[in-house]
């Protein structure tokens, strides 16, 4: 049979014909889907991240491989709050998705890249961020009613990396400029879905602030079964008092002094599933805190945790021990009436100006979410919620203060030596809750000296 022979006869033969079709309509596929997703892609995402954020989005380039789902979005760029300058700008994004998305109907990505992120702010004269007019615009956005059934957003995030990342921060009242440079992190995946990629990347955070060099460190194994990989941040003794006067005064509490200590671990492990598990110390000492008005709200010697696991994409969580040292808490009622504690989720007066007016929109936003928030803390957790547990809570040498100013004369009263055990909580409540505690009304009594 000759060569034109056997070509007739596959002709003829339907299976060949329909497998032809089939390969004709795939490349057409792509070829439309190569030519038309770049620039409806590109219009869509300016008008509508314009439209969420208030500020003009420009995207240089979007180049789109449908046969590999490759996605990379070039010199994307925010302008500023005047409509000048820059306030976000990205050199390149790059997407590798995969076909699994379509089978799990949640995005798997197996690499997402950001390279050279450039990201500027600034505090203005009158306090505020030039960034409240998006912080407030997002805040105000319809929210999607809550339901028993909300779950939260399912995906599988995979060789995630940013590089070359920089960060500006005027600080026009104090008269000073903050630079991050050369900022880089990488994680080998984020994952709330039983999916496994290959990875290969391993943990690291990187980054020059105002001219001090910071490196992380990980550890790997990845010929071991699970490949796992680990990554260690400690932190010694680091005040951080420099960095508060940075916190917006929308926020109802002011942290006045801090001194943070941290011995973290994050672990990586793709043993059937991708997981995500952080455990370590973390510790504050010398805090103090402050209300609106600047007067004295609550301060604590120490506080100490002691983290088994932490799952934040699973919401599971296993706390050892939290260790609370000589806990001080004032409250107050003034001559009107108002309880000092009551007074925490109202905003500030208002001041003048657009930037004072953006600035209290977001704190009443804020407040509203917060007010949620304590709203949601005493029903009981949805069964698809956060579920916790410590082993051991203890609280020592702790005091409380109260003072009511709507009283002639005035009425003080304390309460000291609040000491506090708690073994075995859950959240949410399955039991009823055993404690043990003991405090002092007035002073304790001095111990006499021999």
């Amino acid at each position: 049979m000759t060569t034109s022979t056997a070509l007739q006869h596959a002709v003829r033969n339907p299976w060949v014909r329909r497998l032809v079709w089939t390969v004709f309509a795939v490349l057409l596929l792509w070829a439309l889907a190569w030519l038309v997703v770049p620039p409806l892609l590109k219009s869509e995402l300016t008008k509508a991240a314009s439209a969420q954020l208030g500020r003009k989005l420009q995207v240089g380039d979007i180049d789109f491989k449908p046969w590999t789902l490759e996605l990379t979005v070039r010199d994307l760029v925010v302008a500023g709050q005047d409509g000048t300058g820059t306030q976000l700008a990205i050199r390149k994004m790059y997407v590798n998705a995969e076909l699994e998305s379509l089978l799990r109907l949640a995005p798997v990505v197996d690499t997402l890249t950001i390279d050279g992120p450039r990201l500027t702010l600034r505090r203005l004269a009158s306090g505020a961020y030039d960034i409240d007019d998006i912080i407030a615009r997002i805040a105000a956005a319809p929210k999607k009613p809550e339901t028993e059934d909300s779950r939260p957003l399912r995906f599988a995030l995979f060789n995630l990396a940013i590089t070359d990342g920089s960060f500006d921060f005027d600080d026009q009242p104090a008269a000073r400029q903050h630079a991050l440079r050369d900022f880089s992190l990488a994680l080998p995946f984020l994952s709330n879905l039983p999916a496994r990629r290959d990875v290969t990347i391993t943990p690291q955070l990187a980054f020059k602030l105002n001219g001090s060099q910071f490196a992380s460190s990980a550890s790997t194994t990845p010929f071991s079964q699970s490949r796992k990989t680990d990554a260690q941040l400690r932190i010694k003794a680091m005040d951080l008092a420099p960095y508060l006067p940075y916190i917006p005064r929308s926020v109802p509490v002011q942290l006045q002094r801090a001194v943070l200590d941290a011995d973290l671990k994050l672990s990586f492990v793709q043993d059937g599933d991708a997981k995500v598990v952080l455990s370590g110390q973390l510790g504050l000492g010398g805090v103090a805190m402050a209300d609106g008005d600047g007067a004295d709200l609550l301060a604590f010697d120490s506080l100490k945790l002691a983290f088994d696991e932490i799952r934040p994409l699973e919401q599971r969580g296993r706390i050892a021990s939290i260790a609370l040292q000589a806990p001080r808490l004032w409250v107050q009622r003034d001559a009107s009436g108002q309880i000092n504690l009551a007074r925490l989720g109202k905003t500030a007066p208002a001041a003048t100006g657009p930037a004072a007016t953006n600035a209290v929109a977001a704190a009443s936003a804020a407040s509203a979410a917060s007010a949620a928030a304590t709203a949601n803390a005493t029903a009981p957790a949805p069964a698809s919620g956060w579920q916790l547990s410590v082993a051991e809570l203890s609280v020592r040498d702790g005091s409380a203060s109260w003072s009511d100013a709507s009283l002639a004369p005035a009425a003080q009263l304390k309460l000291s030596a609040i000491a506090l055990d708690v073994r075995d909580a859950v959240w949410p409540t399955e039991r009823p809750l055993a404690f043990s505690g003991s405090m002092a009304l007035g002073e304790p009594a001095a111990t006499p000296v021999d």
